[in-house]
């Protein structure tokens, strides 16, 4: 008798009489593990235009007797975020905006440079002011693009302006729809 005849013998015995031979029976047990499997599903995004990405807004230069009275303002500089290749199913970005408010007058972004008595304001195209918690959405245009305008400026909610420089940091974060 062959090799193959005894396994088949074995194996027909085995279904016959219902032998019931866990496979890990057959196996050396070394202790127990575990394997975690994961992975996320995602939403596909926007592409976040390189001047958004790490983009500058430039406030240009104000003479400090010009921000000496209580709520007194520079000119507005215009900028935008601009989102291109948005897939064909998103058809509304959704921005979180974020950043250090004045502690004083926390409806505007702190000023983190050296010139006392200065905040920075941010407003969208139609005058609403955009502060720490804002939220804005963009629609999607028939490019797949989205583009918001907006615009910054300095001001001085008490007065009294040091002269020194302006700075600050907004984030932004994009949710897809």
């Amino acid at each position: 008798m062959n090799t193959k005849s005894i396994v088949f013998i074995l194996l027909y015995s085995a279904a016959l009489f219902n032998f019931n031979i866990p496979l890990a029976a057959l196996a050396e047990s070394n202790g127990d593990s575990e394997l975690n499997i994961s992975g996320k599903v995602v939403a596909p995004s926007c592409t976040i235009a390189p001047d958004t990405v790490n983009g500058s807004v430039d406030l240009g230069e104000v003479l400090s007797e010009r921000l000496q009275s209580a709520g007194s303002f520079s000119a507005w500089s215009q900028f935008s975020l601009n989102l291109t290749e948005c897939p064909a199913t998103t058809t509304e970005v959704v921005v979180y905006f974020s950043g250090g408010q004045d502690p004083d007058y926390p409806v505007y972004f702190k000023n983190t440079g050296s010139s006392k008595h200065v905040a920075i304001e941010v407003a969208d195209d139609t005058g609403s002011r955009i502060s720490n918690g804002s939220v804005r959405n963009m629609a999607v245009d028939s490019q797949q693009q989205a583009k918001m305008v907006l615009k910054g400026r300095m001001i001085s909610p008490q007065g009294k302006a040091i002269s020194g420089s302006v700075s600050s940091l907004m984030e932004l974060a994009f949710g897809y729809k």
